[in-house]
């Protein structure tokens, strides 16, 4: 897709294309993270790449639990569950919680607890 003179090309995770945007975006400090549903589209003026976004195709479950109700046992087995879910639903699936600093009681601890992966990135909506 071309709008003026800017162009968005999908860059496949298996061409030189890609290892050269991953070595373009570490110039910067960015980390392209290789997910299988996650598109990266590289950003081109003029021919040549200025940038890229990741383009992700999968639910983001923002799960969320009344302290009154909930045991911690319930809380590990509804996030269990939703692993398992997103796996056998044909996704890695993405567990959305508010940041570090505005939360306190999913640490970054318990959800490496959990089995629960980072991914560093920031949403927000339109």
């Amino acid at each position: 897709m071309k709008i003026s003179n800017i162009e968005y090309k999908t860059i496949p995770k298996d061409s030189g294309e890609f290892l050269e945007l991953v070595d373009f975006a570490e110039e910067f400090d960015h980390h392209v993270v290789e997910h299988p549903q996650v598109n990266v589209i590289g950003h081109y003026k003029d021919g040549k790449l200025f940038g890229y976004s990741d383009h992700v195709y999968i639910p983001v479950l923002y799960p969320a639990f009344h302290p009154k109700h909930t045991t911690p046992r319930d809380v590990v087995q509804c996030m269990h569950d939703l692993k398992v879910y997103a796996q056998v639903s044909g996704s890695a699936g993405y567990i959305g919680v508010p940041l570090q600093d505005e939360r306190t009681n999913f640490t970054n601890a318990i959800m490496s607890k959990l089995g629960l992966k980072r991914m560093h990135r920031e949403l927000f909506s339109l």
